[in-house]
């Protein structure tokens, strides 16, 4: 009997949260049971997911696209999709643009996760070319979380299942861990982070704590300035940045509270990952982080830019033993129903496999 054939397509295998989701599913879906392939349109794997190259039962295609129109990636991709054969395609960010154009939709059932609002996932234009398709039912819609699906669907005018993003969920271990940090931001140094306002709420926490200390992880194209600014505030001693190469699993681990203070998202896996770790949340009441964080129980949702109530909430959370402890508490039992082995059925049973 044929096995189900799955083909996952994204850009690349770099930072952010389509990567850490495509890689988490890929990982526990059963490969003995689904012929499984993974289409990388630009050949970017970072060191995390390497070992997507030698995994069992697991076909990767590096398409080795380039950064402008690139007619012969058009006929390379054609070629690769037409040999996978697939029954289902889960198309992630910008690839479903290009799938539209090659794509037999009568052979295969696409399904294209929106990881962002609406709005922002996909440029308008790529959106003016896959309207048709998306309105008669060819490409069937997935939110990253129940609030960005609610969304879409109104955005779109058509059925959009939600699909809550899910980790890996960690044994609990008996072993404490000394806390270097008293807070951590892990993500994409870009505009829509805000990190310029997470440096400027520590600034004013260290008014109150002199003590206090900040990490933050990742790289991108605001990384200088927001290094510059650290500078500036003279905060040198006491925020630490890294890089893409360091274990974010360790920096959860060596920390006390999650902050972001992004202007938008998705579903931040990012969150989810702190939670793991047992991690108060300090977060900006954003599309998609209401899904995760419950004001008052696992943390605290502010408005964005509002940084003086940011730098309160942290100073509240740090200074406050008890209050810390029971968000901490809180995050470790809510994040189990956050399940990757959920999140990977719920992508099944709509694909119809289950």
């Amino acid at each position: 009997m044929k096995k189900p054939n799955i083909c996952f397509v994204n850009q690349s295998m770099g930072i952010g949260g389509s990567s850490k989701l495509l890689f988490d599913i890929i990982s526990t879906i059963d490969r003995t049971k689904y012929d499984v392939s993974l289409v990388i349109f630009f050949p970017i794997i970072d060191d995390q997911y390497s070992q997507l190259l030698h995994m069992s039962n697991l076909k990767v295609y590096l398409l080795h696209k380039k950064r402008t129109i690139d007619f012969a990636f058009f006929s390379e991709l054609k070629k690769t999709i037409k040999m996978i054969n697939p029954d289902v395609i889960s198309s992630h960010l910008t690839c479903i643009f290009y799938l539209n154009l090659f794509v037999n939709f009568r052979k295969v059932k696409v399904f294209h996760t929106i990881h962002n609002k609406p709005n922002a996932d996909l440029p308008w234009i790529y959106r003016f070319f896959l309207h048709r398709n998306i309105t008669n039912g060819k490409i069937h819609l997935i939110g990253c979380s129940e609030e960005v699906a609610r969304e879409a669907s109104v955005f779109y005018k058509v059925p959009v299942v939600g699909i809550m993003n899910g980790v890996k969920l960690r044994s609990p271990s008996s072993i404490s861990i000394p806390k270097k940090y008293d807070f951590v931001c892990v993500g994409r140094f870009s505009i829509i982070k805000r990190f310029d306002d997470l440096v400027e709420a520590f600034f004013l926490v260290k008014q109150k704590v002199p003590s206090a200390t900040l990490c933050i992880c990742g790289y991108g194209p605001e990384r200088k300035r927001i290094i510059s600014k650290i500078e500036k505030l003279s905060l040198s001693s006491s925020v630490f940045v890294f890089g893409p190469d360091k274990n974010v699993n360790e920096l959860y681990s060596e920390s006390k509270i999650f902050c972001l203070f992004s202007s938008r998202e998705g579903a931040p896996i990012t969150i989810l990952e702190a939670m793991n770790f047992g991690l108060p949340i300090i977060a900006t009441n954003v599309n998609g982080v209401r899904d995760f964080v419950h004001d008052g129980k696992n943390g605290f949702l502010f408005e964005c830019q509002d940084v003086e109530k940011g730098a309160l909430l942290m100073n509240k959370v740090l200074s406050d033993p008890s209050l810390y402890l029971r968000m901490s508490e809180n995050s470790s039992k809510i994040i189990k129903n956050f399940s990757i082995q959920s999140t990977t059925e719920r992508y099944l049973k709509v694909f119809g496999f289950l």
